[in-house]
Formats: C-alpha cells, sequence, structure tokens
C-alpha cells in the first residue's frame, strides 16, 4: 500500500474516531442533534406507569421499546427532543389511553397511575330486588323491596343502615329514633344501643332526661367502640367494657366526621373542635367561616388538613400547623378527596365539575397546589355523590341525572379520557378494584375493573 493511501485511511479513522466520540460524549450528556434546527439540545425523558403492564407504547404513531428494567409496571423512554408528541398506549380488549404531551429539555416527564380499561370488563349479578346496600367486611348488606335489611339469607335488625365500612364487620341501623349495633359474625344479635346509651349517661355521667342520639359512627380503630353524637356533645361508646365517656361538649355538633385517630366536629359558628382518640386531648380553632353554618366536615387520614363545606357552598380547606382556611370553592354541592389525598374533586351546584391539586404533584405540566383542572366531560346535573377509583388518583366516578355511571380522568393534557360503564345506575360503591353497580330495576351487579 502507497503512503498516501494509508494516510488516507488513517485520516478516516481519526475522522471516525472523533465524530463517533463526540456522539458517544453528547448521548452521554443527554444532548441530540436536532436536525430540524441543525442544532445540538439537551434531550428529555418520558416515564409512564401503566396497568396493564404489557401494553404497547407509541410516540407519534410508532411503537417504542422502552426501558422497563427496574421500573415495575412503568416505562422509561429517554434522548427525545424537546417538542409536543401524541402518546399512546394500546392493548387488544382495553380501552386506549392517548395523551398530547410536552417534554422538556434536560426533564422526565411524567404521568402515573394510568389505567386501561377493559372493553368488556368481567360482569355478574350478586343480588336482585334490591333498593339500597351497604359494603361490610363480610359482604354487602341489602334493602329488599320488602323493607327488609339482610346479609345473605339472615335478616337484620332495623330498616336502613346508618354506619359501615367495607373493612369492619360491625354495622349501625336504625329503626325511627331507635338504633342497633350488630355484629355481623352474629347477625342474628343486635345491641339497642339508644337504650344502653341512655342508660350509661345517666348512670356513670350523672346526666339525667332522654338526649336524642344524632349521629353514630364508627371507632376509626377499636371495633368495639363508636362515637355517639347528640345535639351538644360527643361521647365514646364501649360495648365490650360497657361504658361511656363524653368526649367533646360543643354549642352545636352541626358536622362531625372521623379519620384515623380524631373526632372533628364543627359548630354553627365555624369553630373547629378536634378530639385525638389516641392522647385524649382537645383543641379548637375557629376555622371557618362564623357567618356561615358547616353542613359537613371531612379530614385526610392523618388530620393534616380538614375540609368543611357551609350552608351556603363554600368549600374551605383548614390547615392545621399553619391554623390558615383557605377557599377551595363556591355554591359547591359536593366534594371528594382522591385516595392518595393529593387532589380533590368538586362538583358545583349547577353541575361544574372541577378536581384541585391540594398538593404538588410531579408529573406532565408539573401540577402545583392549588391547580384547578376543568373536566367539561363530567359537568352537568348529577343525582349521587363523586367518588374515586381507589386504585389511582387520575380518576373518579360520577352518575349523571340520566343513571349513566361514568369513569373519568384528570389531567391537565388533552384529551381528558373517559368511559361509561353503566346504564339506569339507582346506587354505586368502590372497593379496590371491584365496582357494585344498583340498577334501577333493583339488580345488584359487580363490575371488576381491573386484573
Amino acid at each position: 500500500m502507497r503512503p498516501p493511501a494509508r494516510k488516507t485511511i488513517f485520516l478516516a479513522f481519526v475522522a471516525l474516531f472523533i465524530i463517533g466520540g463526540g456522539y458517544a460524549l453528547v448521548l452521554a450528556f443527554g444532548l441530540a442533534l436536532d436536525l430540524a434546527h441543525l442544532s445540538v439540545v439537551r434531550t428529555g425523558s418520558l416515564f409512564l406507569d401503566f396497568v396493564p403492564a404489557d401494553a404497547t407504547l407509541l410516540v407519534d404513531g410508532a411503537v417504542r421499546n422502552p426501558n422497563r428494567r427496574f421500573l415495575g409496571r412503568g416505562a422509561l423512554l429517554k434522548r427525545l427532543l424537546p417538542g409536543t408528541y401524541e402518546v399512546a398506549l394500546e392493548t387488544p380488549g382495553h380501552h386506549p389511553w392517548r395523551k398530547i404531551m410536552a417534554i422538556r429539555a434536560g426533564e422526565v416527564t411524567k404521568a402515573a397511575g394510568i389505567l386501561l380499561w377493559p372493553d368488556l370488563p368481567e360482569r355478574e349479578t350478586v343480588a336482585e330486588k334490591v333498593r339500597r346496600f351497604w359494603l361490610t367486611s363480610e359482604g354487602f348488606v341489602t334493602l329488599g323491596t320488602q323493607n327488609v335489611l339482610t346479609l345473605g339469607e339472615v335478616e337484620l335488625r332495623g330498616s336502613t343502615v346508618i354506619a359501615a365500612n367495607p373493612a369492619s364487620s360491625f354495622i349501625v341501623t336504625g329503626v325511627g329514633n331507635t338504633r342497633f349495633i350488630i355484629d355481623l359474625r352474629n347477625p342474628r344479635a343486635a345491641l339497642n344501643i339508644s337504650e344502653l346509651f341512655q342508660s350509661l349517661k345517666e348512670r356513670e355521667l350523672g346526666l339525667r332526661g332522654a338526649v336524642p342520639i344524632t349521629a353514630v359512627l364508627l371507632h376509626p380503630f377499636t371495633p368495639t367502640k363508636f362515637i355517639i353524637a347528640s345535639a351538644h356533645a360527643v361521647y365514646v361508646l364501649d360495648v365490650r367494657k360497657v361504658s361511656l365517656q363524653k368526649l367533646i361538649e360543643a354549642s352545636s355538633t352541626a358536622a362531625i366526621a372521623v379519620n384515623r385517630n380524631e373526632v372533628l366536629v364543627a359548630d354553627r359558628d365555624g369553630t373547629l373542635a378536634i378530639a385525638n382518640l389516641v392522647l385524649g386531648t382537645v383543641s379548637r380553632e375557629p376555622t371557618f367561616p362564623s357567618s356561615t353554618t358547616v353542613m359537613e366536615v371531612a379530614s385526610d387520614r392523618a388530620g393534616a388538613t380538614v375540609f368543611g363545606l357551609t350552608k351556603k357552598g363554600g368549600l374551605f380547606s383548614f390547615n392545621g400547623a399553619t391554623s390558615t382556611a383557605i377557599e377551595l370553592g363556591a355554591d359547591v354541592a359536593d366534594f371528594a378527596l382522591s385516595p392518595d389525598e393529593t387532589r380533590i374533586a368538586i362538583r358545583t351546584k349547577d353541575g361544574e365539575t372541577s378536581v384541585v391539586f391540594l398538593t404538588d404533584v410531579d408529573e406532565s405540566g408539573i401540577q402545583t397546589a392549588g391547580t384547578r383542572i376543568a373536566v367539561p366531560a363530567a359537568s352537568g346535573p348529577t343525582i349521587l355523590p363523586l367518588s374515586w377509583f381507589q386504585g389511582s388518583p387520575r380518576y373518579f366516578f360520577q352518575v349523571s341525572a340520566e343513571g349513566a355511571l361514568t369513569i373519568y380522568e384528570a389531567d391537565v393534557n388533552q384529551p381528558q379520557d373517559h368511559l361509561t360503564l353503566a346504564e339506569n345506575v339507582a346506587d354505586y360503591a368502590v372497593d379496590g378494584n371491584a365496582l357494585y353497580v344498583l340498577h334501577a330495576n333493583g339488580v345488584l351487579e359487580k363490575i371488576t375493573l381491573t386484573p
């Protein structure tokens, strides 16, 4: 080989080394060549968390193979040029998910809790001739067309259920002004707590005279204890020890709720009384506007934030650490807190539905606390309360005035997904991945939403 030829080959290898090495360095630093603008730019990434985990990911219509290693059901797609992309997840037999998403230089755009709903979810009829139903740890209690409460084939005392929880075997039933506690593991027995409450109130607390019970709630962590409210006080009834403790005195008990370890009572003057069931302490805060009556009070599990809905429709959140209240909405008819407590769904009296982010959520759009997302598809007259899907903070349920039960996605990215799951709905309840739907014809149906 002649010297000039060897020199040419050598220079070619050097050039290839420089170009290849430079390209490797560009990739290592998250850079890429933007051919459309003939410039080197910093790339971004896309992370999606979704079910089913084997769904196909498409970006601008092209199938992509993301990195799934060590990410569980999530998928990470790297080295995307900054810009806007059409992102889709598809799998046979499921409703597809599509979004227009923005990729930013040096950032990871995220979307978590994505669910691809089955086109034909598994359905089964679990009861017929039902007027109302309640979920418990022992199965569902139904009120039949003959106004009889039953658990399976066992008839229960009472004509309606006052308090129940899918995780508890205890329920509280009522007929007229009388209340009963029933342990569904022994459903034929019923304890008359109206009589027991009056007896213990006089014998142990020295308080004479009949005091009507206005509310009964299940204790948050002791199954054999119950929270009982009268017009001006709240008590703890222990049916195992047969004892009664006065917990809170108030000018009124306009609204009452429990969280993980507290009882919350709102007076008509806007004062919030918080009784800690573990520490035995009671604190009071002038929380809500004194010019309105609080009709409903709720809390996150830890009690860090309390929500109050006034008679005039003002929805407020109260932060116990800072002792400050923020108005979240006006003319509000209904609200529901997401399962991860990062957002709250709000429906106004004229049917407008929106979702407010309570904390910073690191998803596409970098949704910060206070961000409000309108959900136009969910707006309109409704007949039943809002409810969130427990498996993801992205989705909530709403029933239209015509009885259509639809699940909606609350996302800043468009289009917002929604899917109607049932028609002619009279009531519904969510328990894990199971959706129980009571139809207007009295048929109670179980719909399995995800595997």
